[in-house]
């Protein structure tokens, strides 16, 4: 597998936003906690938050902080805590409270190429891709990933069967790599999913580039995970 896919630890895009980025002035009763405040729960009025004082949107005496998934009761929670429950993908993890903030830290992943998917698929950026879920994908329902045979059409260096292409010149894959060109699935629907060019050789379908592609990501062999953007494999 790529040296990448093996030692990338992935992070998500959902930390908590600098408050240096706002670009308009502070202003104590907005509800947004900008710099130099401590926090924001609205005008003296409307604050019905505990922990911070409307007035002068800092946090109350003894209060440690008014928000955050690791705040309760206006005390950072414990370390260890959890904030965030892993979801359903093998590929996603816990996430705790370090005991020094009230934010949850950045939703974590197993790292790139991790098996998952009951050795069916390569973590990868915090989700397991395989060849089936992207065959039901293109294809619908009732859909399978297609014979080895058909995968054999990709040494013929086709825009059909071919692991890269570089201008108009589809360059097929070597015999070990077949798996990892165009995505050959067996389905009982006529049509795909998306729009595109399809080719049929009995039970044989795929969907032309770039869309039909295995993916980047997927297990296309024993230690081999297609990465379409960065080499031929």
């Amino acid at each position: 597998m790529q040296e990448f896919l093996l030692n990338t630890q992935p992070s998500s895009l959902g930390d908590v936003p600098d408050k240096t980025n706002f670009l308009r002035p502070n202003v104590c009763g907005n509800k947004l906690t900008e710099v130099g405040e401590e926090c924001d729960c609205g005008t003296v009025q409307e604050c019905k938050d505990q922990c911070c004082d409307a007035a002068t949107c800092k946090l109350k005496p003894g209060a440690q902080c008014a928000e955050g998934e690791c705040c309760s009761n206006c005390k950072i929670k414990a370390a260890g805590e959890v904030c965030r429950e892993r979801n359903d993908d093998d590929c996603d993890l816990e996430d705790v409270c370090d005991g020094k903030s009230p934010w949850c830290p950045s939703d974590r992943f197993q790292a790139n190429g991790a098996p998952c998917g009951k050795g069916e698929g390569y973590c990868y950026n915090g989700t397991c891709p395989t060849m089936q879920r992207q065959c039901t994908s293109l294809w619908g329902d009732n859909t399978l990933v297609g014979e080895d045979l058909c995968f054999n059409k990709n040494m013929e260096g086709t825009d059909y069967g071919h692991c890269k292409n570089v201008g108009s010149t589809y360059i097929p894959c070597k015999p070990e790599n077949v798996m990892c060109g165009v995505l050959y699935c067996n389905s009982d629907n006529e049509y795909p999913t998306v729009p595109g060019r399809v080719a049929v050789t009995g039970e044989c379908k795929a969907l032309l580039a770039p869309e039909g592609m295995v993916q980047n990501g997927i297990k296309c062999g024993d230690g081999k995970a297609s990465v379409h953007e960065s080499s031929y494999r």
